[in-house]
Formats: C-alpha cells, sequence, structure tokens
C-alpha cells in the first residue's frame, strides 16, 4: 500500500494476477501475469506496464542485480543514522532517477530508501522508512490476493512508455 491521500494505491500479487487499486476514485485494474519470484514478477511488470512495483528490489533474492538495474554510477557516501540505527549510504544514480539506500551496519538491513525523480517537472521524491523487520514473521496468505472493493470500476493498465 502507498499512502497519498486521493492517490494512494495498493497493489497486490498472488502469481497469477496483477491487481492494482486506487481505492479513493473506486477504480482498479486486474491482469494475468505470471511469475515465480520477485525479480521475475518487477521485471515482468515494467516489461508490460511501464513501471517497477515499489520496494520489489529490496526484497527480490538478487537484490544487487535489480537494485543497479540501468544505474550509470554509484558509491558510498558515507555513514549516518536512521533511527537508532548507524548506517552506510549508497547513493545511485540512473537516467531520470537517484537514489539513497541506507544500510544497517550491523544488521545490513534496509532502513531508508529515498528516491527522487529528476526528469519530472518539481523532482518529486518517495522516502521510505523501514523500522519494524520481522524476518521469519507469520504471512498472511490474503493480503497476496486481495481484490478490489465491489463498488470499484475496472479499468484496463496500459503501458505508459
Amino acid at each position: 500500500m502507498q499512502q497519498a491521500d486521493n492517490e494512494t494505491r495498493e497493489i497486490a500479487f498472488d502469481g497469477r494476477t496483477l491487481c492494482v487499486m486506487h481505492p479513493r476514485p473506486k477504480h482498479h485494474a486486474l491482469e494475468p501475469l505470471k511469475a515465480g519470484s520477485i525479480s521475475q514478477f518487477a521485471d515482468r511488470v515494467d516489461e508490460r506496464f511501464g513501471f517497477r512495483p515499489p520496494v520489489a528490489e529490496l526484497l527480490a533474492s538478487d537484490f544487487d542485480t535489480q537494485i543497479f538495474l540501468n544505474v550509470t554510477s554509484a558509491k558510498v557516501s558515507g555513514e549516518e543514522w536512521v533511527g537508532w540505527t548507524r548506517c552506510e549510504r549508497l547513493h545511485y544514480e540512473q537516467e531520470g532517477i537517484t537514489g539513497d539506500l541506507w544500510i544497517g551496519k550491523k544488521d545490513r538491513l534496509p532502513r531508508r530508501y529515498l528516491l527522487t525523480f529528476t526528469s519530472v517537472p518539481g523532482s518529486p521524491t518517495w522516502d521510505v522508512r523501514l523500522t519494524k523487520w520481522e524476518l521469519n514473521g507469520a504471512v498472511d496468505e490474503r493480503l497476496f490476493s486481495k481484490r478490489p472493493a465491489a463498488d470499484s470500476q475496472r479499468l484496463q493498465m496500459l503501458k505508459s512508455r
């Protein structure tokens, strides 16, 4: 779920169907899509619809390949605190986006992910804070097969580029 008032959206994927919901304007898209891993899911959504699912690269088993996809430069730019965790900050650039990723020095877990969309007027940012890691927690399967409300209008997803 990406909270943004009237622009809030939810994405669910159960291995067979991609569901993108916009609850406030009450519309959604359901598209068939097969993928056996988070990396395949991110790649196939990008190929078909022209966007990469939020934070998918942070959860992929091939994290390093996903995070550096299309990157033109990268460097570790020092150490900083994110909350109570001392982190190393990775800064990278690619066409239209700069990214900063803070990784905990002790536990090696992502703590903050900041993307700046430099090709969009006003250079909007997307700032994700990852604060409560549960590495072997229970998984609620219903989160992956969530479906839109009955009064939501179905729309077709089109490729954005």
